[in-house]
């Protein structure tokens, strides 16, 4: 079919999530183009030219709802088709027996995923010029974030392919530059290159799914070579200050490099609760807490990159500082110089997140799609067992393998006078 499949069946919920992914590695320049696609792809196609007909036809779903978003994961660039909508057994229950829910959203889906006008944007350029201020302004908005640009920043900063140095939503020069048979070039690319995923949770029946998947547009290539992520290549260990206009406080990143084994990722998820993943974590009570050094700090773990990146917002004087603390702390675990009851804190926080993920239909397919992604993953339940039996000894192992790779503090000018001043 040219498609991987992937189903989860719940009674959880009322509602039924489906997800069909395109999926490719990232290449340098071609962000732009993905990213513009699917802000047209979530308001118009060939058989709902305009915003209006979409929404009136989700209306006509019994209120489904949908969503198209690019998304990095590993060195992939995914264009993500989302729809959310009631299960056809909750209609019966209301009198609805008749209602054909489910061969309504594969249709829709179909024509929103395959069926891209181009010639109504060559005819009607104000629906291109729209969504293109759109997307311009969702870059612009990350520019006035601090917090976004620091990040911006770092990534350019930590991995070798250029490719992934660029912002997920692109570049605002290239897609001003865009033109409607740049993207038609791009879409047709998507269309016959892409890997395709197609994940659902809830009450998909699996003929009905297999029998619209049939229905459903074919790569012009019979080829079909699975691609699975691969953990990027970082850059050499390198730190660096950058000083910005308009901006009175400071951002500090630090990302580490931690190669996490797929029975590993239990105890990763410990490491980083306990490292700065919450309110009980050694950041947040050693650097924040104690020492009011931070207005806000955190570290997440991103198994994907192989990678825990830590965050902290900051007056800029006190950047340095931070530093040295967090590689305090981070030996603290490596030496198992961490107190039980807080260790048992940090696993009770990961556990707890991953059972409000089991009620939470949306992130669950989130994860469940780019599992597909990964050669090797491991089950929710599984994960859940493993979490409970991790020790100290296994986080205080890993810790040790996590290795600082960039260092970056983004703060404002006042770091200029205060400097010319020490220079008088």
């Amino acid at each position: 079919m040219g498609y991987r499949v992937k189903q989860v069946h719940s009674q959880q919920f009322n509602s039924n999530v489906m997800m069909l992914a395109f999926a490719q590695p990232a290449r340098k320049h071609a962000t732009s183009a993905r990213a513009l696609l699917s802000y047209l792809m979530a308001v118009s196609s060939t058989k709902y030219p305009s915003q209006q007909a979409v929404s009136k036809e989700l209306m006509e779903l019994y209120g489904a709802s949908y969503s198209v978003k690019v998304l990095a994961y590993g060195n992939m660039n995914l264009i993500l088709f989302s729809i959310t909508f009631v299960k056809e057994e909750c209609l019966k229950d209301l009198g609805l027996s008749d209602q054909k829910v489910l061969e309504g959203v594969f249709d829709f889906l179909r024509s929103m995923a395959f069926g891209l006008d181009f010639k109504v944007l060559e005819e009607n350029p104000a629906l291109l010029s729209v969504e293109k201020q759109n997307l311009i302004q969702a870059i612009l908005s990350r520019q006035d974030d601090k917090v976004a640009q620091a990040l911006d920043e770092s990534r350019v900063r930590l991995f070798e392919d250029e490719a992934l140095q660029e912002s997920i939503l692109g570049d605002v020069s290239e897609i001003e530059a865009l033109s409607v048979s740049n993207l038609e070039e791009a879409y047709a690319e998507m269309l016959n290159s892409d890997e395709r995923l197609l994940f659902t949770h809830g009450a998909v029946q699996e003929d009905k799914l297999r029998a619209a998947l049939r229905s459903w547009p074919l790569k012009d290539s019979l080829e079909s070579v699975t691609r699975f992520v691969n953990v990027p290549r970082l850059k050499a260990k390198n730190s660096e200050k950058i000083k910005v206009a308009g901006f009175q406080q400071a951002v500090t990143i630090m990302n580490y490099q931690l190669p996490v084994k797929k029975d590993e990722i239990a105890a990763a998820l410990v490491l980083n609760s306990l490292f700065g993943a919450g309110p009980s974590s050694l950041l947040f009570t050693e650097v924040r807490e104690k020492e009011s050094l931070a207005y806000n700090i955190s570290s997440r773990l991103q198994v994907d990159l192989n990678l825990i990146t830590v965050l902290a917002e900051c007056r800029p004087e006190q950047a340095e500082r931070i530093k040295a603390l967090v590689g305090e702390q981070l030996v603290k675990i490596q030496g198992k110089s961490v107190e039980p009851e807080r260790f048992s804190q940090a696993k009770q926080a990961v556990l707890s997140d991953r059972i409000r993920l089991e009620d939470h239909a949306q992130g669950q397919a989130v994860e469940g799609l780019l599992k597909m992604l990964a050669e090797e993953s491991i089950s929710s339940s599984d994960l859940l067992k493993a979490v409970e039996g991790v020790s100290l000894d296994a986080v205080s192992t890993l810790a040790k393998k996590m290795v600082e790779k960039t260092s970056l503090v983004l703060s404002g000018q006042r770091d200029d006078q205060k400097e010319e001043g020490k220079r008088r």
